[in-house]
């Protein structure tokens, strides 16, 4: 009896581990622009989820992000061509606040297109878009003082893309962003400035992709410009200060069809990789202070609030396997009823990164009641 009793204990405390996967918020509200390949790149992180063990939430709605507390949840957000005003004043508190407390931050494309209201949100960023000229194909390049970071590794170092070329109001370098992606400026047509104007706006190399870590809000102490210094206005309690985790951007991810390429699903894997390990938040640290974000690895679901301001919630997958590690909050209807979507999803409160624990504690329950 004792070691059937061991046994089952056992295999509870492997259930709790396989519920505690990390928990990462994809967030793809635009107001302006919008890139149909947000969704892409949504459902794109949901299947590396599935093959790397963390679990997703997508939310295509603001007012979430509005409820105090809501975001401690999540070891990283990650904002996937977002645009314009996509955070609510509180919602920005409740961000800033997420970030100075130790959580980590992605973008993806567009995100450098947002929340120019707030200039710590352009420094998390590391420097606002600027603009691009037409869609066509350019050689991007690994830097090599920074080859060995994760979201390079395994990319070409000499990278052709199809896409959009960014161009950025100042230099991610300015605020001690380090550059692992560079584009050779002999490979694209810029028609919308010259090299020697980008050069003096947004340094040399021409910056695409650049991840920090720590002191993340922090102004800089001379101006930077382009949006990412304190504005004479901005409220002393909303400047934005410290942030110990990390931060990493990519400007690639123009076309639907680059979420299918698997240079560029390694180098999104591996710079949210990188960003998931950051020794501020709880499931990457014992250390970590409890006030940290950060799943937990108690196991269980997100606390998704009934009380959700968002239309039409909805719990579920988009896919007819291997989803359990997918949650989709008030994401359009037309993205939903896409081929093949619709059929599989499951109206529930509690489907995250559960399938795994409820078998172990199935064989539990079955060894106790013998």
């Amino acid at each position: 009896m004792a070691a059937r009793l061991f046994l089952s204990l056992s295999l509870l405390c492997l259930a709790a581990q396989a519920a505690a996967r990390q928990r990462v918020l994809l967030y793809t509200y635009a107001q302006g622009y919008q890139h149909a390949s947000r969704y892409d790149a949504a459902e794109a992180l949901e299947k590396l989820g599935d093959e790397h063990s963390f679990s997703t939430v997508h939310l295509d709605e603001p007012t979430q992000l509005e409820e105090n507390g809501w975001l401690d949840q999540f070891d990283a957000l990650v904002f996937i061509s977002t645009s314009g005003h996509a955070l609510t004043p509180q919602g920005a508190r409740n961000m800033r606040r997420y970030i100075e407390a130790g959580g980590g931050w992605m973008g993806i494309h567009e995100a450098s297109d947002t929340a120019y209201e707030y200039p710590w949100y352009g420094r998390l960023c590391g420097a606002y878009f600027g603009g691009h000229p037409f869609i066509q194909h350019a050689e991007f390049e690994v830097a090599p003082d920074h080859a060995d970071h994760p979201s390079v590794t395994a990319v070409p170092k000499h990278w052709d893309v199809f896409g959009e070329v960014y161009h950025f109001s100042s230099d991610p370098r300015a605020l001690n962003h380090e550059v692992v992606l560079t584009v050779d400026p002999s490979s694209y047509i810029s028609n919308d400035a010259t090299r020697k104007e980008l050069n003096a706006i947004q340094g040399a190399p021409h910056p695409i992709a650049w991840y920090k870590e720590g002191n993340l809000l922090t102004a800089p102490k001379g101006s930077v410009g382009g949006g990412v210094d304190d504005k004479p206005d901005t409220k002393r309690s909303q400047r934005g200060t410290g942030g110990d985790g990390r931060s990493f951007y990519t400007a690639l991810g123009h076309t639907s069809a680059s979420f299918r390429d698997a240079d560029m699903l390694n180098h999104i894997l591996g710079g949210l990789q990188w960003v998931l390990a950051s020794p501020s938040i709880r499931s990457a640290s014992a250390d970590a202070p409890p006030t940290a974000p950060g799943t937990r690895y108690v196991g269980g679901a997100p606390a998704i609030s009934p009380n959700a301001t968002t239309p039409a919630a909805t719990v579920g997958s988009n896919r007819t396997s291997g989803a359990a590690n997918v949650t989709r909050v008030g994401v359009p209807d037309a993205v939903l009823g896409k081929a093949g979507a619709a059929a599989s999803l499951r109206p529930s409160t509690m489907a995250v990164g559960t399938g795994s624990a409820l078998v172990a504690l199935s064989l539990a329950g079955l060894f106790v009641l013998q």
